[in-house]
């Protein structure tokens, strides 16, 4: 009897697993993910923020943007080196000090995903280099 209590408990908390996704800029705990776990975040962001989708064919992605959290998803298109794969850029106040973080996913190779991570890198370094320019002239 203990035995089917403590499955009932674990499909309870899978059923309400899949919604605590959406929420969270980090879903997983490793940058390494299985194609079902990429097409299921894939499905959350397109669900939630669908209204926002831009496809960029030449670069081989489509973004996605959360404006109430300031997080921007770009995700690989099947033609990209690094699909699937996605990386989210997120920008974060702290003490006054407004800063972007970024993070990434990859069910498919790594070499072509750390190229992506790093473009994406170094827009983030740029776009936090324009921050900070910025509130030096706010100031």
């Amino acid at each position: 009897m203990r035995f089917h209590k403590n499955i009932r408990l674990m499909l309870v908390a899978c059923v309400f697993a899949t919604p605590l996704l959406a929420a969270t800029y980090n879903p997983y705990e490793d940058s390494e993910i299985t194609l079902e776990q990429w097409q299921e975040y894939y499905d959350i962001v397109q669900s939630e923020f669908g209204d926002t989708e831009q496809e960029v064919s030449d670069a081989m992605l489509v973004f996605f943007e959360d404006a109430s959290s300031s997080t921007h998803y770009a995700f690989t298109l099947p033609e990209h080196p690094a699909h699937p794969a996605w990386v989210t850029r997120k920008l974060v106040e702290r003490d006054g000090d407004v800063s972007v973080e970024l993070i990434g996913y990859f069910a498919g190779d790594a070499e072509p995903f750390s190229e992506l991570f790093q473009d994406h890198a170094e827009l983030t370094y740029q776009v936090q280099s324009d921050l900070e320019a910025q509130t030096e002239t706010d100031e």
